[in-house]
């Protein structure tokens, strides 16, 4: 009988351990998911700039070719 019950703590303290393991990792992958997405967040907020930037861009391209083509028909005409 006493050992049926040694048994039976060492299964409840086993169980204690494994619970306590995964609730560690659970806390771990929930840090590495927050790491994540704030590194989601920064890649979007940067692409957004890059995008905002490339279309200032494009559009002082344009301006410029339509200088650069008013020249040239000035000079023609």
């Amino acid at each position: 009988m006493h050992r049926a019950a040694d048994r039976a703590e060492d299964e409840a303290v086993r169980r204690e351990r494994e619970a306590a393991k995964a609730l560690a990792e659970s806390h771990a992958a929930r840090k590495r998911l927050d790491a994540a997405e704030r590194d989601a967040a920064r890649i979007r907020a940067d692409a957004a700039a890059a995008r905002k930037e490339a279309n200032a861009a494009q559009r002082e391209a344009e301006r410029a070719a339509a200088r650069l083509d008013k020249v040239r028909s000035s000079r023609r005409g």
